[in-house]
């Protein structure tokens, strides 16, 4: 990543990036939820949490939000991943 600083505006449309991240993890994780364990939507809302973050650290420290989301976080995970993955 370039050391280049990063214009309000572009910072705008990442945090907007990051916010629909966030919101569609959450959808995901309600399907879960209803769908229980095994449901192949754990590795979706791990992978969308993932995104979130990844957005997230684009942006410079004054636009980022306070501690971290995860709205998936403290989920067991069951789809085959092993047994010392993400605190499974």
């Amino acid at each position: 990543m370039s050391e280049q600083r990063m214009d309000a505006d572009t910072a705008e449309t990442v945090a907007g990036v990051v916010r629909l991240l966030r919101r569609a993890a959450e959808l995901v994780w309600a399907a879960v939820d209803a769908e229980g364990a095994g449901s192949p939507r754990q590795l979706l809302g791990l992978g969308i949490d993932l995104a979130a973050d990844e957005a997230r650290n684009l942006l410079p420290a004054r636009f980022r939000s306070t501690g971290r989301f995860r709205s998936g976080m403290n989920r067991p995970i069951s789809s085959g991943l092993p047994s010392n993955c993400c605190g499974a």
